[in-house]
């Protein structure tokens, strides 16, 4: 319900769909556009016509960016508490554990991400379809199948991060930047093969990769997830009532 009423459900699938909008839009007529164009010497640029595979890169890559960090933090602020600490003390005298607390609101949060970062992946497959007559359908589906988990396993990090922050700023951010800290090693050999960030910019698969390619990644997203959840959601719930009684004085 906070979702529908605080319009942030909105808010998080208009992000996807204007991606899946613009960006092969944008990708079909990069031609015209920049071939339009002439220099001060009246000298013309041509660029080659754009294939299939660089309007769903161009969107796979577009959604990694602006939308996974809409995603990130509006998880993040549905995994919080808020600011109000006679509400904080209210929803944890509520509960017996913090799992029991926040179990709902992560679950929540992640089923709505996941439906939205597939309905920018519908919206940009059928754009691509529509513009390119030669598109593969398969490694399209595929590509963003794989980056709606990568999305999904994102999000939960940001949300679990906000269960013991209560700051969905903070808790986005950090995850959001952590990825792309994280992503510097991607093409390192000892990490290859097993680095999450795979999973969010899936423009391999596109080409000659295969789903085993991704079988290692999705298995340290799956267990970096598990075990963040393990230690936080494990933390005691509410502090003693001499503190309890500081806090509220």
């Amino acid at each position: 319900m906070r979702w529908l009423r605080s319009k942030r459900l909105l808010v998080l699938f208009a992000a996807f769909a204007f991606s899946g909008i613009t960006t092969p839009l944008i990708t079909a007529y990069a031609e015209e556009l920049i071939g339009s164009l002439r220099t001060a010497n009246n000298v013309r640029i041509l660029v080659e016509p754009p294939s299939w595979t660089d309007g769903a890169s161009a969107y796979l890559q577009n959604a990694a960016q602006l939308a996974l960090l809409f995603a990130c933090y509006l998880t993040a602020w549905a995994s919080s508490l808020g600011p109000d600490q006679r509400l904080q003390h209210f929803y944890r005298t509520r509960s017996r554990t913090r799992f029991q607390l926040f179990y709902p609101r992560l679950a929540m949060a992640a089923a709505v991400v996941w439906l939205a970062s597939l309905l920018g992946g519908c919206l940009a497959l059928y754009n691509v379809l529509i513009l390119f007559e030669d598109t593969n359908l398969s490694k399209m589906i595929t590509a963003i199948v794989i980056q709606a988990l990568g999305f999904l396993m994102v999000s939960l990090l940001a949300g679990l991060v906000a269960t013991a922050t209560n700051s969905p700023a903070i808790s986005a951010l950090s995850t959001y930047f952590g990825l792309f800290l994280v992503d510097v090693f991607r093409d390192a050999s000892w990490t290859r093969g097993l680095l999450p960030t795979s999973l969010i910019r899936p423009t391999d698969i596109l080409e000659n990769a295969t789903l085993n390619d991704y079988v290692g990644p999705t298995a340290t997203a799956v267990g970096l997830v598990a075990v963040v959840a393990v230690v936080l959601l494990r933390r005691p719930l509410r502090t003693p009532f001499e503190n309890l009684d500081r806090a509220t004085a």
